[in-house]
């Protein structure tokens, strides 16, 4: 890294955890790698906002709740953001509530639309739990 960088992952993307400014980007943790000039970052489950390949929040770390401990939709569980709330950089923010729910299971990409019973809309290549009936 250089002086005034934070982080450095050696590329220019947005939302990977580490800015094209070089400035660890909210929701992340970035380390620097003792083999490598490059930073490695990471989205840090537990915090409330949902970012990188996060689809959930739960604020705590176990699995077969519906959200997993590393804050990912499980398998036949519906979870529901439970507020609205945005970060000031635009990524949801807030505790998420998990149920069971009758299921078609995990898909990697939806068509966007509405998909649940609330009809809360999903953008293309988003997971999610698609409610099945």
């Amino acid at each position: 890294m250089n002086p005034g960088e934070e982080c450095d992952d050696g590329n220019s993307q947005h939302s990977d955890g580490c800015s094209p400014a070089c400035s660890i980007e909210e929701g992340f943790s970035c380390v620097s790698s003792s083999t490598s000039s490059f930073s490695s970052c990471r989205a840090m489950c537990g915090d409330l906002i949902v970012v990188g390949a996060e689809g959930c929040e739960d604020e705590n770390f176990e699995n077969g709740d519906g959200c997993s401990g590393t804050c990912r939709l499980e398998a036949h569980w519906q979870c529901l953001k439970l507020s609205p709330t945005l970060t000031a950089a635009g990524n949801a923010f807030g505790k998420w509530k998990c149920e069971p729910s009758k299921s078609c299971g995990l898909y990697g990409a939806v068509p966007s639309g509405h998909t649940s019973h609330d009809e809360e809309i999903v953008y293309v290549g988003e997971t999610v739990s698609i409610i099945c009936g």
